[in-house]
């Protein structure tokens, strides 16, 4: 037996047990959790902010594993991907999959507060092609942040509700059964939500009507004719005993 293992190495010395157990088994199953990926969340937040956002920008392999990682990394560690995310902003880099996974891990009403702080300014001035990539993410982040912010930072809110809901409502809705649901979980009913929320915020009374700011989006909304002002005109008609009470 000796020799002929020593025969077959010789003529066939391309082949090597693998490490481990797995060659003593004809068989072999392995579990774990989530996409497959060289990093780690501690190595990432090891690095700098150019070595990570040079990592996000250039990894190929393994993308999805990288990314969750990257998403746990926000919930984690707010601040450190908040600076990676202002560093890529400078630089014009605007890449969907690195924000709406970011965002996705934002988490809780001072991290909410704190992106908002840092990123609503700079995703105003982010390319058309961007935000209509990352809508539904940035709905959703927007929606989330609504009732947290204060009086003072309502500008800033009104300015890229704009541009977000410009881009919502020209989606092309597709196919769908259940109207509601899907004005419920669409870009632009989830940014008429977060303008009905951000009304709300103002403690409405009775007879004394609606903000100029908000009556006149509303009436925009109301009335468009894009694609998506359904879904808008169905979040409205919801609340339409509360609006005219």
């Amino acid at each position: 037996a000796t020799q002929r293992l020593e025969e077959l190495s010789k003529k066939y010395p391309e082949w090597k047990l693998q490490e481990g157990d797995k060659d003593e088994f004809p068989t072999w199953m392995e579990s774990g959790w989530g996409f497959e990926t060289s990093f780690s969340v501690e190595q990432l937040y090891s690095m700098n902010r150019e070595e990570l956002a040079r990592t996000l920008l250039e990894t190929r392999d393994n993308r999805a594993g990288l990314l969750d990682l990257w998403r746990e990394m926000a919930r984690k560690y707010p601040r450190r991907v908040i600076t990676v995310l202002i560093l890529l902003s400078a630089r014009n880099s605007w890449v969907e999959d690195i924000w709406h996974s970011a965002l996705n891990g934002f988490g809780g009403e001072k991290t909410y507060t704190n992106s908002w702080k840092c990123l609503a300014s700079r995703l105003i001035g982010a390319p058309d092609e961007f935000i209509s990539q990352a809508i539904s993410h940035l709905a959703w982040w927007m929606r989330d942040v609504t009732k947290k912010l204060s009086s003072e930072k309502e500008a800033l809110y009104w300015l890229l509700w704009d541009r977000l809901i410009a881009a919502a409502v020209v989606l092309n809705p597709g196919e769908f059964k259940d109207p509601v649901q899907k004005a419920i979980n669409t870009p632009a009913g989830i940014l008429t939500e977060s303008l009905l929320d951000r009304m709300w915020v103002r403690t409405p009374k009775a007879d004394e009507g609606l903000p100029r700011e908000i009556i006149s989006r509303i009436t925009q909304i109301a009335t468009g004719q894009n694609k998506s002002n359904i879904f808008c005109r169905i979040i409205l008609s919801s609340r339409l005993h509360a609006l005219f009470t």
